[in-house]
């Protein structure tokens, strides 16, 4: 055998021979795995360089462009094998529906990838941000953004996969965004008659003893008297006066653990001040009718 046999060989089989598609597979795979790691290396001087919240656009980014890499060295590979490319050709004229039905199915795939670009490329949300979907009832920290779904980790302690393209949707509120407090209102109601000062100021001790409670008036609000818990009267109810006030916490779990120490020590105070907390009562008079003659 001399060696043009042996470049010849398998010429049946692969294009220009099994040796020659042997030498042109281990280039391509070089090639391949030197294009990725250099993509690796990109990726990790540009994450260094931009802020900390581009370091998954980044990634993003570089994934797909070495998934589109690897894809291109594949087709170049198998293109050169000569029954895969009769099966090609074969398969592109017989199975057109197939391909149709492959493709439309494809695309929520496609879609949950194209959402997952516009979500690390606009950031409306990061990695580590408390967001709350109000129309999918989601209230969850978000732990990973992948190209398909997004994960969020809720105080259930329970993991939520959601779609890119709901996440890309949805309205979402973000209590992570440049936020030092979180806010949120407490009501209660007391009996007509009762020392509204005196409940306002039993309410101001008791919140702003909480360990949660942040006070967030400036130095000059302090100076001028102004009250860390504002409370007002929002309502006259058919049983009692209802009494609003808002309170700041350094994080959104604490304001459910404030909030409960204050109404437990409202229920227990405000009796012990002569302060009652009103209940529906309803009168009812009965009037004997007499038939006037």
């Amino acid at each position: 055998m001399d060696w043009n046999d042996i470049l010849t060989f398998g010429s049946d089989v692969f294009e220009e021979g099994f040796v020659p598609f042997l030498v042109s597979a281990l280039v391509t795979l070089i090639i391949t795995n030197l294009v990725t790691k250099a993509m690796d290396k990109t990726e990790k001087a540009v994450s260094g360089i931009g802020p900390g919240n581009q370091k998954m656009a980044y990634r993003y980014l570089f994934s797909t462009l070495k998934t589109v890499v690897r894809i291109i060295a594949a087709v170049l590979i198998l293109s050169r094998v000569k029954m895969l490319q009769a099966l090609g050709r074969t398969a592109l004229g017989a199975t057109s529906i197939l391909a149709v039905a492959v493709s439309l199915a494809a695309q929520e795939s496609f879609g949950n990838y194209i959402s997952g670009f516009f979500l690390v490329i606009y950031q409306p949300f990061h990695t580590g941000d408390l967001i709350i979907m109000s129309e999918k009832g989601i209230t969850g920290t978000v732990s990973e953004i992948t190209l398909r779904h997004t994960v969020l980790k809720t105080y259930e302690n329970t993991t939520v996969i959601i779609p890119n393209s709901v996440m890309n949707t949805a309205i979402i509120e973000d209590r992570s965004i440049a936020n030092t407090h979180y806010a949120n209102w407490i009501s209660v109601s007391v009996a007509y008659g009762t020392n509204i000062p005196l409940a306002k100021r039993l309410i101001r001790e008791i919140a702003e003893r909480q360990p949660e409670f942040v006070d967030i008036r400036t130095i000059q609000e302090k100076n001028e008297g102004k009250d860390a818990v504002t409370i007002r009267v929002n309502d006259f109810q058919d049983s009692g006066i209802e009494l609003k006030f808002r309170i700041q916490t350094a994080t959104y779990g604490g304001f459910f653990t404030a909030a409960s120490n204050i109404r437990e020590a409202i229920a227990s105070e405000f009796p012990a001040n002569g302060i009652v907390i009103p209940y529906p009562v309803r009168t009812v008079e009965i009037v004997n009718g007499g038939r006037q003659s």
